[in-house]
């Protein structure tokens, strides 16, 4: 993050000391839809955690269908939730080597978040 590459183009992204929503744009103010979407991610995977489980089975194309967000902003949100510490994503195969669905778990981190994200809304 703010590393010079070989071409001398500098990342727009700095992330804060202990918040782990990067900071973007010419007036740095955090990224509202991001937190947004962190939000509605958890709230989701939470929802569908089968009871006696720690572990949501979800595809990342459900993911996207359900919460209305593109592949794009899937991914960069879900990396955010995992630089966080929020999820732990596990990928899961059949047998044959195909991919399923991937299995989430909601950290204490993340229950956390969501609670004072719900607060502050």
């Amino acid at each position: 993050m703010g590393e010079t590459t070989e071409v001398g183009a500098k990342s727009v992204e700095a992330v804060v000391p202990g918040d782990p929503i990067p900071f973007e744009g010419p007036c740095k103010k955090p990224q509202v839809k991001t937190r947004a979407a962190m939000a509605d991610i958890l709230q989701y995977l939470l929802e569908r955690t089968a009871p006696g489980s720690a572990y949501a089975l979800v595809s990342r194309h459900v993911l996207q269908r359900d919460l209305g967000i593109t592949p794009a902003r899937l991914r960069n949100v879900k990396l955010a939730l995992a630089r966080a510490g929020y999820i732990r994503a596990v990928a899961c195969f059949r047998e044959d080597g195909g991919q399923r669905e991937s299995a989430y778990q909601v950290t204490e981190q993340g229950r956390a978040f969501l609670r004072s994200y719900r607060e502050l809304a």
